[in-house]
């Protein structure tokens, strides 16, 4: 097997735990906050206010420090303050929310350099002809650690309290790190274990790379494919976020689910002999007024 098959599981494996650690507020956040509906709407602005400052910077900093160094430092970054999120209880006070705001802004700032610290990776480490199949490898870690957020944590969050999301997806980031630093390297030519024949490979299949010349910033922002590729990335984004809240929502509405029964690991059935809250708790006020208004 190639050593750059070995590459691309790694950075399938950063992926997961990239949306392990953006994910699990989704699940953790009814039980942190059962009386307020409103506050995820206002987490999910902090990673996001941290994702847009970083993403261009971070894509910047990629293509001048070795690209693998910077994608040890972010995962090491967001997945300490998922960690540390555990951390935010009820006995913070005030300070909590506030606290909560910065540390998932801390997560966003993160994540954003994590895509453009990739494509430098794969641009170097990825013959031509085989980087399309190797980002749709890569990029498939992004659904599979939605869907292990969305399965697991309930589970944990029932089991373990709504903490143990944060610590389990944090630590897992943090382990992926710790392997990525020992068999990472910047390109083939800097990797103790890449064959003198495979990194000929790679080297020869690798374009040239194009002049330096200006960006031409003008022809970019008329460009109707590039502008329905932007449309269409929004929309996606938008209805894929929007989605996992209205679902959660609706399974209560409608099912009469508690959220532990939402990941089929949980156990099923009521769950109102528990100490903790369940989403039919802090969503029946909603319920009631629409009943009202309908």
């Amino acid at each position: 097997m190639p050593f750059r098959a070995l590459m691309i599981a790694m950075l399938f494996g950063c992926n997961i735990c990239l949306y392990c650690s953006r994910a699990v507020i989704t699940v953790a956040v009814v039980f942190m906050y059962p009386e307020d509906d409103q506050i995820e709407g206002k987490l999910l602005c902090a990673f996001y206010a941290g994702y847009s400052l970083t993403q261009v910077a971070g894509g910047w900093l990629a293509a001048r420090v070795p690209a693998n160094r910077v994608l040890v430092a972010i995962v090491v970054t967001w997945s300490a303050a998922t960690v540390a999120t555990a951390a935010a209880g009820p006995s913070l006070g005030a300070a909590r929310t506030p606290l909560l705001f910065a540390l998932r802004m801390i997560v966003g700032a993160a994540e954003g350099p994590n895509y453009p610290a990739q494509v430098e990776l794969q641009s170097r480490w990825i013959p031509y002809r085989e980087r399309a199949t190797a980002w749709a490898i890569a990029g498939a870690g992004e659904s599979i650690g939605t869907f292990l957020a969305l399965l697991v944590g309930p589970y944990l969050v029932h089991s373990f309290g709504w903490e143990s999301v944060f610590i389990a997806s944090g630590a897992i980031g943090l382990l992926w790190a710790a392997a990525f630093a020992f068999l990472g390297a910047r390109s083939p030519a800097a990797h103790r274990c890449v064959g003198g024949a495979e990194r000929a490979h790679i080297e020869a299949s690798r374009p040239p790379p194009p002049p330096r010349a200006a960006t031409p910033w003008r022809r970019i922002a008329t460009n109707v494919p590039f502008l329905a590729l932007i449309f269409t990335h929004c929309a996606f984004n938008w209805t894929g976020y929007a989605s996992r809240a209205i679902l959660r929502n609706s399974a209560q509405f409608s099912e009469g689910l508690s959220i532990t029964s939402t990941g089929t690991s949980s156990p099923h059935g009521s769950t109102s002999s528990s100490s903790r809250p369940t989403m039919s708790n802090t969503t029946s006020s909603a319920c009631s007024r629409c009943c009202r208004t309908s």
